[in-house]
């Protein structure tokens, strides 16, 4: 037997919803001072951020000598 590498691509949606009080006279103004950016929306890496992942395609295909150039580089590469 012989050992291909083979390189596997995955597509993700990814969905990320938080939940946040806003203080306002009416639900549609404050709605509106998020959306306008009047008031902040929590940070990235802030805990109230709940992420979905939906995988949308995969894609298996030859990643031999001759599609090196396509490669994803090496993360651990320095």
């Amino acid at each position: 037997m012989t050992a291909y590498r083979i390189r596997v691509s995955q597509e993700y949606l990814a969905l990320r919803t938080a939940v946040i009080s806003v203080e306002a006279d009416s639900l549609d103004e404050a709605i509106e001072q998020v959306a306008s950016g009047s008031i902040d929306t929590p940070d990235f890496d802030d805990e109230s951020w709940q992420t979905g992942w939906t995988l949308r395609s995969e894609r298996c295909e030859h990643a031999g000598v001759e599609n090196l150039d396509k490669a994803a580089p090496d993360p651990t590469a320095n």
